[in-house]
């Protein structure tokens, strides 16, 4: 029984020494590995941190870009409408001119109404004595055929 209980105690010394060194062994691999996730860890904000520096380089590079781009399509939009505000103005002027035309022709040919009238009424009046006359010569021919017929008979 001695025996079974040094054997036992050898054992269990044994058992300890295991003990011991599967604890040494954790401790170490704990600490292994919490220096490879402090490792890991501090790459990855490093990471985070490029990725940031990066983001906010390319934000600033796209805001650019955006005022670029619309001072740009402001400066053509202000050419443009000042191009049609010039065209506009040159159609205004020149249908303005053309009215003004039509009004002078207007107003010459409604100027020209008595003028013209008074020639029409001149002219129906000429017509009407030629057409008195030649009524009378046409009665005084018509008499006189009327006399030769009588004196012929």
């Amino acid at each position: 029984m001695e025996k079974t209980l040094n054997r036992i105690l050898e054992e269990l010394s044994v058992l300890k020494n295991d003990i011991g060194s599967v604890r040494t062994e954790l401790k170490d691999e704990i600490g292994s590995v919490r220096t490879e996730l402090k490792d890991e860890i501090g790459s990855v904000r490093s990471e985070m941190i490029s990725m940031e520096t990066g983001l906010k380089t390319e934000i600033g590079s796209v805001r650019t870009e955006l005022k670029e781009d619309i001072r740009s399509i402001r400066t053509e939009l202000k050419e443009d409408i000042s191009s049609v505000r010039t065209e506009l103005k040159e159609d205004i002027s020149s249908v303005h001119t053309e009215l003004q035309e039509g009004h002078e022709r207007l107003e010459k040919k409604l100027m020209s109404i008595p003028e013209n009238y008074e020639n029409l009424e001149v002219f129906i009046d000429r017509q009407q004595r030629t057409m008195e006359k030649l009524s009378e010569r046409s009665i005084r021919h018509e008499a006189d055929i009327q006399f030769l017929k009588s004196t012929r008979s």
